[in-house]
């Protein structure tokens, strides 16, 4: 009987040990790896998933560039310029620079074109892009995904102001021309500074958008500006010299 009675002891001690020995290595099998999404202030965090090895705990919490919409300008002859319309709605950080992919699809939602590029945006502000080298002239659909942002404080530089002063269109050798002056109010010089031009018909709608850039505008002064329409019959028919819209962004 006592020979039974230590028997079954000794096996309810082994079953214990073998439940101890399964417990610490099912234990050390599914610990969860201090990661920056854990949910947990671990590793060198200075907050729950950020600062020290993870993402900075200032940009944590920051909003993506906003895609607000376009305009897509398609002439008869087959040529079709776009404007693209985002926003930076982050008061304290530019995006500067980004890349970013716009995609094109048809009425069935199959993929007709891939657009890609960079720009930036300063903190808080809406801006454009302009693109003329689609080969897809009538989207039913566009997406724009903006990747690659380099965030910097809104305080370790500034943008620049800039205006645009004495814009006119005109009709020169069978072209439309934009022309006018840009005025850098800032005392630091403004470089890439892009000049959207967009022309506007009879009934207000849009007929066409070009571009250029001038690669710097020194500190409070003034560069001309000439932005170059395609020789195009449509354009000239329905354009309206006085609804021109000009927009000028720089870095």
């Amino acid at each position: 009987m006592q020979r039974t009675s230590k028997q079954i002891i000794y096996s309810l001690l082994y079953i214990a040990l073998l439940f101890l020995i399964g417990s610490v290595l099912w234990g050390i099998i599914t610990k969860q790896v201090p990661t920056c999404e854990d949910g947990i202030q671990n590793q060198t965090e200075t907050g729950i998933d950020c600062g020290g090895s993870c993402i900075s705990c200032e940009l944590k919490n920051i909003e993506p560039i906003e895609f607000l919409g376009y305009s897509a300008m398609p002439l008869k002859s087959g040529k079709v310029s776009f404007v693209f319309h985002i926003k930076n709605p982050n008061e304290t950080h530019h995006a500067f620079p980004f890349s970013y992919v716009v995609r094109m699809f048809d009425e069935n939602g199959i993929e007709r074109d891939v657009l890609r590029g960079s720009s930036s945006l300063r903190a808080g502000s809406e801006g454009y892009i302009y693109e003329g080298n689609s080969i897809y002239r009538n989207p039913q659909d566009i997406t724009m995904e903006v990747t690659d942002i380099a965030w910097k404080s809104k305080d370790a530089f500034s943008s620049p102001n800039l205006f645009v002063r004495n814009s006119t269109t005109t009709i020169e050798n069978g072209s439309v021309r934009v022309k006018g002056q840009i005025e850098n109010m800032s005392s630091f010089e403004a470089h890439q500074v892009r000049i959207i031009a967009t022309l506007t018909g009879s009934y207000n709608e849009d007929i066409y958008a070009s571009q250029m850039i001038l690669t710097r505008v020194p500190a409070l002064s003034k560069e001309q500006f000439s932005v170059v329409f395609p020789n195009d019959e449509e354009i000239i028919k329905r354009l309206k010299t006085n609804q021109t819209r000009v927009i000028v962004q720089g870095e």
